[in-house]
């Protein structure tokens, strides 16, 4: 373990990474953006890749980086690697980074000086950059979808910017997929005061070789995730909403996606979930699940 930072900064930024030959170039961008800031980056190496710890060391030295840390975690899952960058990080805020995107670090900087004291969490707009026809699209579909409707449609924790106090006693399940909505909805039952910013945050890129959410054998934690979802009920009536709509989503890529068995399975879920959901609000159901469906044709 590697800790070579200060205190007193603004932004920690948790990265996992599982395949740092993969993503070595986008690391040395991300380094680059983060330099001259006062942000620490928390590196946690999930990987069975030889050498990865000292190409790591030397990116961040030769990339003159003076806040990061690198830590290791062996149990090959992003959830795992988030709960171990966690307690390492010391910034005000804290915000979770895919080592295969490009998060805005300029923006999000100028934007934390600038935020309320009563904010607990900033949700930003974001842009996908598809690697495979170069494609970028700003999706923020204007001011009116950045709203709580946005959580559920698009809930990248990539977006989110979270005071690091608010982050005591909540963990991620430690799963390859699904882990970040999970994480959300415990987030939801602090209550947190939420701000929407049109300021785009984050560059999620789609059409990367080998990534986990692309890898069909990990959508069996979809399954486990809508499980642990469902016992989340102490939440207010806005967060429980807000939730059903993510489980919503959740058993729609199930019941597209899964084999013939978790298709099934999705289906009983959808049964389930529809039961709790009171009747009034199927019109608004049937209109997020076109949302959904959009969504994904656009990504």
């Amino acid at each position: 373990m590697i800790e070579n930072s200060t205190d007193g900064v603004l932004l920690s930024v948790i990265i996992p990474i599982n395949k740092i030959r993969r993503d070595l170039d986008n690391l040395v961008s991300i380094i680059r953006l983060a330099n001259g800031l006062s942000i620490e980056l928390v590196f946690v190496l999930d990987t069975s890749e030889d050498s990865a710890y000292e190409i790591l060391t030397n990116i961040c030295q030769s990339g003159n980086l003076n806040n990061y840390k690198i830590l290791e975690n062996f149990k090959r899952n992003p959830g795992s690697s988030k709960n171990t960058g966690i307690p390492k990080a010391f910034g005000d805020w804290v915000f979770f980074c895919d080592s295969d995107d490009l998060p805005n670090f300029q923006i999000i900087s100028s934007y934390l000086l600038n935020v309320k004291g009563d904010v607990d969490v900033v949700i930003g707009a974001y842009e996908i950059e598809n690697l495979q026809n170069r494609q970028i699209i700003q999706f923020d579909q204007g001011k009116s979808f950045l709203n709580w409707e946005s959580i559920s449609v698009a809930p990248g924790l990539w977006r989110w910017l979270i005071r690091r106090e608010l982050l005591t006693g909540i963990t991620f399940p430690e799963l390859s997929m699904g882990e970040d909505q999970c994480f959300i909805i415990r987030l939801f039952a602090k209550e947190p005061r939420v701000e929407f910013s049109q300021e785009i945050f984050y560059r999620y890129r789609v059409g990367v070789l080998g990534s986990l959410t692309s890898n069909k054998k990990n959508i069996d934690d979809l399954e486990e995730v809508i499980k642990l979802e469902f016992l989340c009920e102490s939440l207010s009536r806005k967060y429980s909403r807000i939730r059903n709509q993510m489980i919503i989503r959740q058993i729609i890529t199930l019941i597209l996606k899964g084999n013939l068995k978790l298709r099934i399975r999705g289906l009983i879920h959808l049964v389930k979930i529809m039961s709790i959901i009171p009747p009034r609000e199927y019109t608004n159901i049937i209109k997020y699940i076109s949302l959904i469906l959009m969504n994904r044709r656009i990504i």
